[in-house]
């Protein structure tokens, strides 16, 4: 009896793990895809000085699968932080003016439309505005 138990029971979880878009084991999805690499940082450098109404561009290589990026910036000191619109597509460069002097810290993330594996931030950077 316990033979046929587990001859059953391989038989059930064997008939269990088919699907048409990979493998589906009893309600459990497959493994999840692998987060896309962090955007690699073009410009501006780090420590980068500038003056109050300068506008930098910031640029980053593509990711491979990459749907959109996006850029964070965040005035330290403050707790608060702004989130440049989302980039879609390509688009690999985004400017902003800065109109309050202080330092900023500055990253960038790549992701895809349905947030499955956005990647890591890049390592913040400094920028001062005097």
């Amino acid at each position: 009896m316990k033979k046929h138990l587990a001859l059953f029971l391989i038989v059930l979880m064997a008939v269990s793990v088919v699907s048409a878009a990979g493998l589906v084991t009893a309600g459990v999805a497959s493994a999840k895809k692998p987060a896309l690499a962090t955007p690699q940082v073009i410009s501006p450098n780090n420590h980068l000085k500038a003056s109050v109404g300068s506008t930098i561009s910031f640029e980053w290589k593509a990711v491979d699968g990459a749907d959109w990026y996006g850029l964070v910036i965040q005035k330290l000191g403050t707790g608060g932080w702004t989130m440049v619109t989302g980039i879609s597509g390509p688009q690999t460069t985004q400017s902003w003016t800065f109109n309050t002097a202080g330092t900023y810290r500055w990253a960038v993330s790549a992701g895809t439309l349905d947030h499955s594996h956005d990647s890591a931030p890049t390592n913040w950077r400094t920028i001062t505005i005097e």
